[in-house]
């Protein structure tokens, strides 16, 4: 038997970020894929993302797989997705510039 002070700490211990969790489980993925990518590749999905992002009905949705871009595939994904893909073919692009620089 678990005692008061030890459910009373797991009942009101802080909840985990689903946010947080969802975004890193996001950037991952993308990661994981995007590198997999031509370079030409992510440039068209970030720019159509761009694009998404810069409309006025653009949700940064969790889990609801709304948007389809054919630069990215041909599936459904959720805001916080592009979002986090976002961030990722970002980090790309600024590391091949620096490739780039370094070998010159």
């Amino acid at each position: 038997m678990t005692s008061v002070w030890e459910a009373l700490r797991r009942r009101f211990r802080g909840q985990p970020d689903l946010a947080r969790q969802a975004s890193f489980s996001y950037e991952v993925y993308w990661a994981k894929t995007a590198r997999l990518w031509s370079p030409e590749h992510r440039a068209q999905a970030l720019q159509a993302i761009r694009e998404l992002q810069s409309r006025s009905e653009f949700v940064t949705t969790l889990f609801d797989r709304t948007y389809r871009l054919e630069e990215v595939d041909a599936t459904p994904h959720a805001g916080a997705s592009l979002v986090a893909l976002q961030r990722v073919l970002e980090a790309l692009s600024t590391e091949s510039h620096g490739d780039l620089d370094h070998e010159r």
